[in-house]
């Protein structure tokens, strides 16, 4: 009788503990955009497409893609993007909600450190840093995998 209740006890603490490890290993696709914006007459970079409406919103009249990362994160594993000016970008996915939100941590050094909350396969934009005579702005797009 022992036995069985060890066993008993034993499987039930396996199905407790099986989503907590899936959770873990739940990973996700973040695509990085660094993007340099200028009020100089130019176009949306075609490599840009899939964000032109929401760049062209910012009032800037050049967008040109300098850099874009995919990376495949579990969540709360970090991942890097280099930034012009000795700068680095870190996304670190920390969870997802029910909705198939993803919570993620973005830091750029003594610029900005935040949390957002994104659903699956938008786009989030934000910018500001001075860089050759324009902005640089930077896409973050999630998917799950």
């Amino acid at each position: 009788m022992l036995r069985r209740r060890a066993l008993l006890a034993l499987v039930a603490t396996a199905f407790l503990l099986a989503p907590l490890s899936a959770l873990a290993q739940e990973e996700v696709k973040v695509t990085v955009h660094v993007i340099h914006a200028s009020k100089k007459k130019g176009k949306v970079d075609e490599r840009l497409a899939q964000l032109e409406k929401e760049l062209t919103d910012f009032g800037f009249k050049s967008y040109i893609l300098l850099r874009a990362q995919e990376m495949k994160l579990p969540l709360a594993t970090s991942g890097q993007v280099e930034l012009p000016g000795d700068r680095r970008l870190v996304v670190t996915p920390l969870s997802r909600d029910e909705d198939g939100k993803l919570k993620l941590q973005v830091v750029i050094e003594g610029v900005v450190d935040t949390t957002i909350n994104i659903k699956d396969g938008a786009s989030i934009l934000f910018g500001g840093l001075k860089h050759e005579g324009g902005r640089l702005m930077v896409a973050i797009t999630q998917s799950a995998i």
